[in-house]
């Protein structure tokens, strides 16, 4: 991986759970890295008679022990946009880069 493509500040955000665990209560940020932001696709749709629209997102940035932990249910913040994490790779099972497919668009949280 070239670290000029890894050109955005992208902040790891874990949930921290409500007392009952029903909800997420807020998000804590855990890291900063800098990373490789790539839109795939685009896409509209009606929602309770609006137009909202998706992005799926490729992310992709040097694994370190600060992300070992990370899990879909964390996600990224890059400025204002929010990327829900649908599924981590580990780029060959060697430790070295971490590739997150994710959305951004449709958000609660």
């Amino acid at each position: 991986m070239r670290a000029g493509t890894m050109r955005h500040r992208l902040v790891i955000e874990q949930p921290v759970m409500s007392d009952d665990d029903a909800s997420i209560e807020s998000w804590v940020p855990v890291t900063t890295v800098a990373a490789s932001i790539e839109p795939l696709t685009g896409r509209e749709r009606l929602s309770a008679d609006q137009l909202q629209g998706e992005t799926d997102t490729r992310i992709r940035f040097r694994w370190s022990p600060r992300v070992a932990g990370i899990t879909a249910a964390w996600r990224g913040r890059h400025g204002s946009v929010i990327y829900n994490i649908g599924s981590i790779a580990d780029a060959k099972l060697r430790h070295r880069e971490l590739e997150l497919l994710c959305t951004s668009g449709v958000n609660e949280g």
